[in-house]
């Protein structure tokens, strides 16, 4: 490794001096940082191929390996994309003795998976980078290394995209609110799908003037007709994260049936119609007759069914269209349908104001249909998970790395070959700087004195 890593740093420098004088009479400052990149990125590549081969060389060495493991073939090559760039790696295939089976050592020591091409620092990269934008951006943050079909691959296979929770003790808080609202999105086969967005919080607070935020909130996606998972999975949280022994939960939304069915999931709940989507079926029924507009809003915060009606009769009376009278039919039977809900509103305890529609625009629909495109039902899954998942400020590279049931113990070397190995690289730290000029340069030979040399003989001074 001594010689390796030596030799790696003597090029390194070679090329940096190279680069000095090819750079510094044109005056280009932007071609220096693409080439000082392109050669940081290819020390970089090199010292992790030295790092693994050096691995691969002691797990060779070891006597404990020789006792189990017969050795089958010699350097196979696996190449590896990493951020920095493509590195190759050449491993020993080794051969069980006990039950004939092949497996390279090396990797198992260094977390490298079975047909793993990509790093997952790498792949944890793409993901976050999905989550945000197309697979098309994700794949141009390679270089176009990897495709945008290796980019959906990735997110399709991660697994269990949950946030973990840390709760050290259940937070006691009187009132918890919970939202819910879906966003519909285009699907593959030209129909139309629903992804549905539940979170949970304990109120607002004001950040600056105009500006509110939510205070410990917490987000939940699913793509499934049926809504009793979403809801358990809601329902598990609030059990584990707060005493519901003294809790009243607000449950908001705009009527429909899946979000009313959270009802039954959680703890003394009760469902409140969200003021939005009463507004909007007022401002839009009273479309061709704004007068009455004001007197049902009026009527309906004084629980006045009887004049609410009254005036249901006048606005449908009003109507010229066909199109306005059926406008009219649909707003009353979804204010009736209501009634209670929209009356828990006039409560003193609710906060002012559901935020869904917004959060639905922000967290999904920038997303996932802002755009024209087209998803399947396990890549919208995902993708929405991946969002609320980031939302919930989980860590893209611990879901990425998060260890699937292996077939066998992985290989561990002695602690006296790692200790050989500590040794290694720190003789390599120990490299005679005389070795290499420049970082043994003194004014006389310094980066200012390489400077001005270089000028000197291009300007011919």
């Amino acid at each position: 490794m001594e010689k390796s890593i030596t030799q790696l740093l003597r090029n390194f420098t070679t090329k940096l001096i190279d680069l000095y004088n090819e750079n510094l009479v044109s005056g280009s400052f932007t071609s220096l940082c693409a080439a000082a990149q392109r050669e940081v990125s290819a020390l970089g590549t090199g010292l992790l191929s030295s790092f693994f081969a050096e691995t691969d060389k002691m797990i060779l060495q070891d006597v404990d390996r020789k006792k189990r493991f017969y050795v089958e073939r010699r350097e196979q090559v696996k190449r590896l994309q990493t951020d920095m760039g493509e590195v190759e790696l050449k491993r020993t295939l080794f051969k069980d003795k006990k039950n004939e089976k092949f497996r390279y050592l090396a990797d198992e020591l260094l977390d490298i998976d079975k047909y793993q091409r990509i790093d997952k620092g790498l792949k944890a990269k793409l993901a976050d980078a999905a989550a945000e934008g197309s697979y098309g951006k994700a794949e141009a943050l390679t270089g176009g290394a990897v495709s945008r079909q290796t980019v959906m691959n990735i997110v399709h296979k991660l697994d269990c995209i949950k946030a973990g929770l840390n709760v050290s003790e259940q937070r006691n808080v009187p009132i918890l609110y919970v939202e819910a609202d879906e966003d519909h999105i285009h699907m593959q086969n030209g129909k139309s799908g629903q992804i549905k967005l539940v979170y949970v919080h304990e109120g607002k607070k004001e950040v600056c003037k105009g500006r509110k935020e939510l205070v410990n909130p917490r987000f939940f996606t699913s793509g499934e007709n049926n809504s009793d998972k979403l809801w358990r999975e809601v329902s598990e949280y609030i059990e584990t994260v707060y005493d519901t022994n003294n809790i009243y939960i607000q449950l908001h939304g705009d009527g429909a049936k899946w979000i009313k069915n959270g009802v039954q999931w959680l703890p003394n709940a009760e469902f409140v119609l969200d003021k939005f989507h009463v507004f909007k079926s007022l401002t839009t029924a009273t479309g061709h007759c704004r007068k009455l507009k004001h007197l049902l809003i009026k009527s309906i915060k004084a629980q006045d069914e009887v004049r609410t009606f009254e005036l249901f009769q006048q606005l449908y009376e009003a109507a010229e269209k066909e199109s306005d009278r059926k406008e009219v039919i649909q707003t009353e039977a979804y204010i009736f349908n209501n009634y209670y809900e929209i009356h828990l509103l006039a409560k003193e305890i609710l906060y002012n104001g559901c935020s869904a529609e917004g959060h639905v625009s922000h967290m999904l629909s920038s997303r996932m249909s802002s755009r024209p495109m087209g998803w399947s039902a396990h890549g919208a899954e995902k993708i929405a998970a991946l969002r609320a998942y980031k939302k919930n400020n989980g860590d893209m590279l611990a879901l990425v790395t998060k260890k699937q049931k292996q077939e066998s113990k992985p290989y561990i070397l002695p602690k006296r070959k790692y200790n050989k190995l500590k040794t290694a690289v720190q003789q390599a730290a120990t490299i005679p700087v005389a070795q290499i000029p420049i970082l043994n340069a003194s004014s006389h030979y310094g980066t200012k004195t390489l400077v001005q040399k270089t000028i000197q003989q291009r300007l011919k001074y």
